[in-house]
C-alpha cells in the first residue's frame, strides 16, 4: 500500500522537475534570441512602398526598442556614426527611411558568441537594398555587441568592420 503522505510531495517534486526541464528545453538558446533580435531590427528598418505615416511611426518605436542606452556606432557609418540615445538613432533611421522609396535590410553569415552572463557579440554581413541614393545594394561586414537587460538582448554597439565593394 502506498503512503499518500509521502507520495504526494514526491509527485509534486517530480512534476516541478519535469516542468523546469520542459521550460529549459523549450526556451530558445541565447544565440537564437540574439538572431531573433537582429531579425526584428531588420524588419523594423525595412520599408515597403506605400508605407503609411502610422506604419512608419510604429516602426520607429520598434526600432528604438532594439537599442541599449547609449548605442554607439563606429567605423564607416556615415551620418549614423557616434554615440546616440535609442530615440536619437531611431529618429535618424526614420529620416533615412522617409527619404527612401523602399528598403530591405537583411543579414547572412551570422555567428554569435555569448559571453556570460549578459553580453554577446554577433558578426554578420549586412545587406541594404534600396535607400535614398537608388536601388543599389550596399554590403557591410558588421560586428555588433549586445547586452541583456530585463530578459531582452539590446544592441549596445555596432562596428562597421569592412565596406564590401561590388565586383
Amino acid at each position: 500500500m502506498v503512503d499518500r503522505r509521502r507520495a504526494i510531495p514526491a509527485l509534486v517534486a517530480l512534476l516541478a522537475v519535469a516542468a523546469v526541464l520542459a521550460w529549459r528545453l523549450g526556451a530558445p538558446s541565447p544565440e537564437a534570441q540574439v538572431e531573433a533580435r537582429l531579425r526584428a531590427l531588420c524588419d523594423a528598418v525595412g520599408k515597403a512602398p506605400g508605407e503609411t505615416a502610422v506604419q512608419a511611426a510604429a516602426r520607429a518605436l520598434s526600432i528604438a526598442s532594439c537599442f541599449a542606452n547609449p548605442i554607439e556606432i563606429a567605423g564607416e557609418a556615415g551620418p549614423f556614426a557616434g554615440r546616440h540615445t535609442p530615440r536619437e538613432l531611431a529618429a535618424a533611421i526614420a529620416r533615412f527611411r522617409a527619404a527612401s522609396g523602399a528598403l530591405d535590410l537583411s543579414f547572412t553569415d551570422l555567428t554569435v558568441e555569448i559571453r556570460p552572463p549578459e553580453e554577446a557579440t554577433a558578426r554578420f554581413t549586412a545587406r541594404l537594398r534600396g535607400g535614398a541614393d537608388g536601388p543599389d545594394d550596399a554590403y557591410r561586414e558588421v560586428s555588433a555587441r549586445l547586452r541583456r537587460a530585463e530578459g531582452l538582448w539590446l544592441f549596445s554597439r555596432f562596428d562597421i568592420v569592412r565596406v564590401m565593394e561590388k565586383p
